[in-house]
């Protein structure tokens, strides 16, 4: 029997020149974990016996998606994870305004180190991103794609220009210890933890699949973005919240992630939608607020820039 121990593989990425065409050449090598599942939705068909017991002519194969999840310890050499996630491959990256017109799919590869195979999926598109952090922790990232199709147990020399490190790439990441804030219009620099979110919205199944079972590329429709994070309550400043709380002006927060290989600055404006109070049990009184990360109407305020350097 031959089986597959512990985490024996290594995270590649590449982006595509053709859609949902396995990516060669240019690879981003990450230590990092993913998993890979095909999903296939069924066709129920209007001829049924109606018996107790359903006949294997009842259901037919219908469309498929698979569903690529990557997490880890997030750090400077993850700019890859924004560039998927953002649909932005320069830095500063900000919020599309407008349908991406240049290529954003990528090949998630999950090379085994051990027999040189390797499973993979092609045509992913990020779905969601979260970068979250807490106190005395390694600032960490998770991120959902969806693809076209999975290829599993292929030769990893059937990938031009695909090579392994000899060692896992040395990643030094983000801790939560070296953060800087500026949060409440600079009122607050000291926080507990943060998370960021990103979701991609996109058209609907009809339009995505259209005449066919596997999905075409997905056209990108809205970005929600969010952030929460929480902090030591500031009897001077915690009533700017309340002046906040869906106010028409926009409040920036900005949060830096710093490490010595590199720094990723976070810059948001938004809107407070929501204001936890300080619940005294927990012997210090603590804050936490929900930030709508927003732009104003001719863009000249971004909702949401990162500035990778």
């Amino acid at each position: 029997m031959s089986t597959r121990i512990g985490k024996n593989y290594r995270v590649l990425i590449a982006p595509e020149t053709t859609y949902g065409v396995a990516a060669s050449g240019s690879f981003t090598e990450l230590p990092d974990t993913i998993e890979f599942s095909q999903v296939v939705n069924a066709i129920n068909v209007s001829a049924k016996t109606g018996t107790l017991q359903k006949q294997s002519f009842e259901t037919l194969e219908g469309t498929s998606v698979a569903n690529v999840t990557m997490n880890g310890n997030f750090s400077p050499s993850h700019s890859v994870v924004l560039d998927m996630a953002m649909f932005d491959t320069s830095s500063p990256r900000t919020i599309q305004s407008s349908q991406p017109t240049s290529s954003y799919s990528y090949t998630i590869y999950r090379v085994y180190t051990d027999d040189e195979k390797l499973d993979y999926v092609a045509g992913c598109t990020a779905e969601s991103l979260n970068i979250t952090g807490n106190s005395g922790e390694v600032v960490q990232y998770n991120l959902t794609l969806r693809g076209k199709s999975i290829t599993k147990e292929a030769a990893s020399g059937s990938i031009t220009g695909l090579t392994l490190s000899s060692c896992a790439p040395g990643v030094e990441p983000f801790l939560f210890a070296n953060v800087t804030a500026d949060m409440l219009d600079t009122n607050i620099t000291a926080i507990n933890s943060f998370d960021l979110g990103l979701v991609n919205g996109f058209q609907g199944d009809a339009e995505i699949y259209q005449n066919s079972s596997t999905k075409n590329l997905e056209i990108l429709t809205s970005v929600d973005a969010t952030l929460n994070f929480s902090w030591n309550y500031d009897k001077d400043n915690d009533a700017e919240v309340y002046d906040n709380l869906l106010s028409t002006s926009l409040v920036d927060n900005d949060i830096n992630l710093v490490a010595t290989s590199g720094t990723f600055a976070i810059k948001t404006n938004g809107k407070y939608t929501e204001y936890t109070v300080p619940d005294p049990d927990n012997g210090v009184f603590v804050s936490s607020a929900v930030v709508e990360i927003l732009s104003d109407c001719d863009n000249s305020t971004e909702g949401l820039t990162i500035t990778t350097s």
